[in-house]
């Protein structure tokens, strides 16, 4: 269970996503769909037990406005395995962010690909219901990776990075093969997409964003994992770390090998400070001598690939449709022993200045 300070529909929020359910779906007609319950913070819930069963009727709607339901679309997406919370649209309400880690991608082509839902709040939205399966595309879009098997939208957060007051999304497909600056795929290395809030939402198309084929109005970035089985980022936060008033991200690679790949399985972190990540004047380099795929500047002052049509990133993309590419080959990053890097978090352990706000 999350909780959301600024809340969902105006009003402090928990968020419960109960994925696999034996019987779910609206109606309960949709083995392991998954649901996903907004309980709004109200002071007569102290000291109360919420029985969830109550509060929906026999068609599956909220019997009063204390809750909202969001039902999965297909039986088996498992909705609501991860679950965040940010105001990706700047009005002032954070919406929803569902995966389903499970989902079987657009149109259901692709086996376990995954899939992440946003549910944006704005009014009606207390003790609504709101079904996936039918979900309308200005309120609930959905984005869809190019791979089965990839595990998208299997770890969500929504932070401003970009500090223009709406929030970004960190969409994570730890188990996606991504090719590499260096040209090579990296099997299981793992994939995570930097998405920014705009004004009214995220830029789609009928209520989908494609991955491997985004609106061109999408600013997007992207970061790879660095070997194969890295599992980047099975789990992650943000958190402005160098003091500079900029978040930075700290995604894990659970299945990395440790310094010099040594370690089979110890598991690594990676701290990307956000202000270089967002200078469009970096260049990543990931190979010696003239033959090195880079990121330069273009005319217009964005960063772009320049690697000659080679594929990067994403499986059908190729460098002249993204602003900026990182590679977590040749950036720090913590090691551990056995099994490190799991999860991550990160707070002001030191007790002194350098966090987020402070």
């Amino acid at each position: 269970m999350r909780s959301s300070a600024r809340g969902c529909g105006g009003h402090p929020a928990g968020l419960v996503g109960c994925r696999s359910a034996a019987e779910t779906g609206r109606g309960n007609r949709r083995y392991n769909s998954g649901e996903t319950f907004v309980i709004f913070g109200r002071s007569t819930l102290r000291g109360q037990v919420i029985d969830l069963a109550a509060k929906i009727d026999e068609n599956g709607a909220p019997v009063d406005s204390s809750v909202t339901v969001i039902y999965g679309a297909d039986a088996n997406d498992l909705l609501g395995e991860e679950i965040a919370s940010g105001d990706l649209d700047g009005d002032g309400r954070h919406d929803l962010i569902l995966g389903t880690m499970v989902g079987d991608g657009a149109d259901n082509t692709l086996d376990e690909a995954g899939e992440a839902w946003i549910i944006y709040t704005y009014d009606p939205f207390e003790g609504q219901m709101f079904d996936m399966a039918d979900a309308d595309p200005q309120r609930a879009i959905v984005i869809y990776p190019d791979q089965a098997g990839s595990k998208a939208g299997d770890t969500l957060r929504a932070a401003d990075l970009d500090r223009d007051g709406i929030d970004d999304l960190f969409y994570g497909a730890p188990d996606y093969d991504a090719t590499g600056l260096d040209g090579r795929v990296r099997y299981n290395a793992g994939l995570m997409a930097v998405m920014f809030g705009e004004s009214g939402g995220l830029p789609h198309t009928d209520g989908r964003i494609l991955l491997a084929d985004p609106p061109q109005n999408l600013r997007m970035r992207l970061i790879i994992g660095g070997d194969d089985n890295d599992m980047m980022p099975y789990a992650m936060t943000v958190d402005d770390v160098s003091g500079d008033g900029v978040i930075d991200i700290i995604p894990n690679a659970m299945g990395g090998d440790g310094l010099h790949n040594a370690q089979i399985n110890a598991g690594e972190i990676y701290i990307i400070d956000g202000a270089e990540f967002l200078s469009p004047e970096h260049v990543y380099r990931v190979l010696e001598g003239d033959d090195a795929p880079q990121l330069q500047p273009d005319p217009a002052g964005h960063a772009a690939a320049r690697c000659d049509g080679r594929r990067v990133g994403t499986g059908q993309h190729r460098a002249r449709t993204h602003p900026l590419y990182g590679d977590l080959r040749g950036l720090p990053r913590v090691r551990g022993r056995r099994g490190s890097g799991v999860g991550a978090a990160a707070g002001d352990v030191a007790a002194d200045p350098l966090r987020a706000g402070r």
